[in-house]
Order: C-alpha cells, then sequence, then structure tokens
C-alpha cells in the first residue's frame, strides 16, 4: 500500500510540473489554450496551478478554456477544461457540436484543416488529431 501511495504521489507531482509549465505557457501568451509536454493525469493539477496563476494576475479567472498534448502513441489530443474541480461534466467550453460523434475523413471534412482528424467524443469534450498542427487548427476553431 505505501509503495502505491508513493507511486501516486511521484506521478501527481510530475504531473504538476508538466501542467504548471504549460500554464505559465499560456499565461506569457495570453492564450486560452494550455499544451502540455506529454500526456498527463492533468485535471488534478489544473485548478491548483491555474488558482496560483490567477493569485499572481499573470492570468485572468476562465481564460483557460482547453489543454491539449501529444499522447502516448504520438498522435494528440484536446480535451475541455472542466468548470471546477467538482464539476468535471460541466466545461468551460465544448468543442464545436458540428464535430460531436464525427471520426476520421468525415471529421476532416467539417473541420476543415490539415488532414488527420481521429475522433470527436459525442459529448464535445474530447477530439484527437493525428498530428500538432492539426490539433493546434483544432483548438483554434
Amino acid at each position: 500500500a505505501w509503495d502505491r501511495r508513493l507511486k501516486a504521489e511521484v506521478a501527481r507531482i510530475a504531473a504538476l510540473k508538466i501542467v504548471s509549465a504549460g500554464v505559465r505557457n499560456a499565461a506569457s501568451e495570453n492564450s486560452r489554450y494550455v499544451m502540455l509536454s506529454k500526456e498527463c493525469p492533468w485535471m488534478e493539477s489544473i485548478f491548483e496551478v491555474e488558482g496560483d496563476a490567477i493569485d499572481a494576475g499573470i492570468l485572468a479567472a476562465g481564460q483557460l478554456l482547453f489543454v491539449f498534448f501529444p499522447m502516448y502513441n504520438g498522435k494528440w489530443k484536446v480535451q475541455s477544461i472542466p468548470k471546477s474541480a467538482t464539476l468535471q461534466f460541466s466545461n468551460r467550453k465544448n468543442l464545436p457540436v458540428a464535430w460531436c460523434g464525427l471520426s476520421g475523413a468525415e471529421l476532416d471534412a467539417v473541420v476543415g484543416g490539415p488532414m488527420g482528424a481521429i475522433f470527436a467524443h459525442k459529448n464535445g469534450f474530447m477530439a484527437s488529431h493525428a498530428s500538432k498542427e492539426g490539433i493546434l487548427d483544432m483548438v483554434s476553431k
């Protein structure tokens, strides 16, 4: 049990470091999107890091809408940031309704950006793309 708790804490600290870097970059660019350097359990850390950035005056409350990152398989994912840690199924902003539930060529046609769209969840909180350029195009719409 101790070993499992230690591993969980190490993973939490690693994610906090990744999320902190992403939020700092988003704040410095006045962006609404947080790019993470790699996939991690970001949701646990985002509210803490965002709160600290708001308190420091470098980020506006509610400024951040999406997190995107490279997945372990090399493809990219974008996810909506929930309204709060307690409202994890209520997002600040969903992806466009026209994308919801689409995949592959059908999603590519609707998105209208670089080819390689993979999937958009039917509830609009998450989508994936084969490339960083494609996911950047998706989050900018």
